[in-house]
């Protein structure tokens, strides 16, 4: 399925377990996005580089595959592409505090439902 070939590159690395800060960061959320998971990976995302330099556009899917796979630290300045074009330096978030890590859970949700229904239909 289409959800499936887009969650492939965030199941690299083994699953996460809730933990408190992850509580807290559903908390600050605040708003809900109403886009599909597929095009939540879809979005276009930039970070800053070591040397200060803005990187991207990547996919969700990319950055969170690279996060995943710990190949960029939760510290990692992230933004939305069209707030960074807005917004300049202002947008950047740490990647653990950013939206983007709603993205990643929703996709790990999804995931975990898939495999059960697969499990459960075998």
């Amino acid at each position: 399925a289409m959800v499936e070939s887009i969650l492939a590159p965030l199941l690299v690395v083994g699953g996460d377990a809730a933990s408190n800060g992850d509580k807290q960061h559903k908390k600050r959320q605040g708003q809900v996005d109403t886009r599909s998971l597929e095009e939540q990976l879809a979005s276009k995302w930039v970070y800053i580089d070591d040397q200060g330099k803005q990187q991207g556009p990547y996919d969700a899917a990319q950055l969170i595959a690279w996060w995943r796979a710990e190949y960029v630290a939760d510290n990692l300045r992230v933004a939305a592409h069209e707030r960074a074009l807005m917004l300049g330096e202002s947008a950047f978030q740490a990647l653990v505090e950013s939206p983007l890590r709603a993205i990643r859970d929703r996709a790990l949700e999804a995931a975990a439902a898939d495999a059960a229904a697969t499990a459960a239909a075998a």
